[in-house]
């Protein structure tokens, strides 16, 4: 259950920025000033905020679909307390993430990846209804990513369970 956790608080948190090799500094890093204006953009908390909606949904149903598959003794109550503890659980979590901190972390990573250039270049687009859609339409497309994606890691994980008892140990 932690791994599920861990995994849907990962994705939950995913923000569209290039693959990992942008990490290492760009020549022509953009200003922290060109960064925050794509960042605000985002509207981070708004964002979050219907992203955590969506995530405390969507284990809302995976406990009470996966639960009495996985405990078959377990009563209606028993899954009643498991969803709980895991809304708890998503709650205490988001409560302890400082969004103003966040956004300020997030516009500092948009200046080291990205050139001046390439985010005037991505202000103007989300200035555009086509850019302002996309914004907004981000958090359906993670919901949608979720839920094709959850089965699948799931039943990963119930495999690599079985694997695991069946190995021999050493």
């Amino acid at each position: 259950m932690r791994l599920f956790i861990a995994l849907t608080l990962a994705l939950a948190l995913a923000v569209p920025v290039r693959a990992a090799e942008a990490i290492v500094s760009n020549p022509d890093t953009a200003s922290l000033d060109d960064a925050r204006r794509v960042t605000d953009q985002l509207h981070l908390s708004a964002t979050m905020a219907r992203v955590l909606d969506q995530q405390k949904a969507m284990l809302d149903r995976t406990i009470r679909q996966m639960m009495p598959k996985a405990h078959p003794g377990a009563s209606p109550a028993d899954v009643e307390k498991a969803v709980l503890r895991q809304q708890k659980t998503m709650d205490l979590i988001w409560a302890s993430i400082d969004l103003n901190d966040l956004q300020g972390q997030m516009a500092r990573v948009y200046s080291e990846v990205f050139t001046s250039d390439e985010l005037h270049g991505i202000a103007t687009f989300y200035d555009t209804p086509a850019g302002k859609a996309a914004i907004e339409k981000q958090p359906q497309i993670q919901q949608r990513m979720m839920q094709v994606m959850m089965p699948k890691i799931m039943a990963a994980i119930q495999q690599a369970r079985m694997r695991a008892a069946l190995a021999p140990s050493s």
